[in-house]
């Protein structure tokens, strides 16, 4: 089985606008903040990739 890299950046400022202005509803320990879909939202972005295709050997 292949290792799979997945990296996530949040905006954190416009994270916390978000939140502010009730256009994202803030979460808990227990349910975090949803991010929603990609066609969503704004503050996050994902790269997902195989092991091979990151790694400059």
């Amino acid at each position: 089985m292949g290792l799979i890299n997945i990296l996530v950046a949040v905006d954190g400022s416009q994270l916390a606008q978000q939140v502010a202005d009730g256009s994202i509803s803030a979460g808990s320990q227990g349910s975090p903040t949803s991010l929603g879909a990609w066609s969503q939202s704004d503050v996050y972005i994902a790269m997902i990739s195989q092991h091979s295709n990151v790694v400059n050997d």
